[in-house]
């Protein structure tokens, strides 16, 4: 995590669990207003890795299960990257910033992810850089947070998995009830002082909560090669295309 976030949220009576925001003082307080209230959640527990270069498109639509072309400044994905057999190394949300790919994974796999995509370039035009400590992830959920967030942006995404570039922030709608917010460090401080005000400031299993409420699934290092894609219903949720061609795993 970014050091001035981490003083940010520090500051302001975060408990972390191996750099991770673990909840702000009161625990169960915070998951009862995750499941019908109002939160904002820090999500470190995700990191970054950027993929940029002339043949980044063509690079990720021969390695993942979805369909890459469908990702633009205005549209996110969900999508994995699996081995020869099939199984899951991980899987991702992606969503695209001028020319460059953005893959968010959980932070464990971000080392072992870029190195195993790395081995994939070859010639190609493409560089994967993990710039998880570049960029703050703010998670919130709730109609009054939602409502504080209409204060801040003129327009934000009403579906799912739709995106909108702003001169500060990618806002991505996450479901009918959550937003995602991707911005600086100095912008992403003030941006949570704004929310907070309408929110319960909430630890990360706050959000992996509403993830599995939602039934988005994310690998993690203990559960790499351990389902296919469709184990974990991802084909239900928008993360395998059928029909975009080749890719590891794809004959399975």
């Amino acid at each position: 995590m970014n050091q001035d976030w981490n003083n940010h949220l520090a500051n302001r009576q975060a408990n972390f669990i191996e750099g991770v925001v673990h909840d702000f003082g009161d625990a169960s307080a915070e998951r009862a207003a995750a499941e019908n209230g109002d939160i904002l959640c820090d999500l470190s527990q995700f990191g970054l890795l950027q993929v940029s270069g002339e043949d980044a498109q063509s690079f990720l639509q021969n390695l993942l299960s979805n369909d890459i072309r469908d990702t633009d400044s205005g549209h996110a994905q969900l999508s994995s990257f699996n081995n020869a057999k099939g199984r899951m190394l991980a899987s991702m949300l992606i969503w695209k910033q001028g020319s460059d790919y953005l893959l968010q994974i959980p932070r464990g796999l971000c080392e072992a992810i870029r190195k195993k995509l790395s081995m994939y370039v070859l010639r190609s035009k493409v560089k994967i850089t993990d710039v998880s400590d570049e960029r703050v992830c703010i998670g919130l959920s709730g109609d009054k947070a939602l409502s504080a967030l209409q204060g801040l942006y003129a327009q934000i995404p009403t579906e799912n998995l739709h995106v909108i570039q702003t001169d500060d922030a990618t806002l991505i709608r996450r479901d009918a009830r959550r937003m995602q917010i991707v911005t600086g460090v100095a912008r992403a401080a003030e941006i949570w002082n704004i929310l907070s005000a309408a929110s319960v400031s909430a630890g990360s299993p706050c959000w992996d909560w509403l993830d599995i409420r939602s039934g988005v699934p994310f690998i993690l290092p203990q559960t790499q090669e351990a389902f296919v894609p469709q184990m974990v219903n991802f084909e239900l949720i928008g993360g395998i295309n059928f029909k975009k061609g080749c890719y590891p795993g794809q004959e399975v």
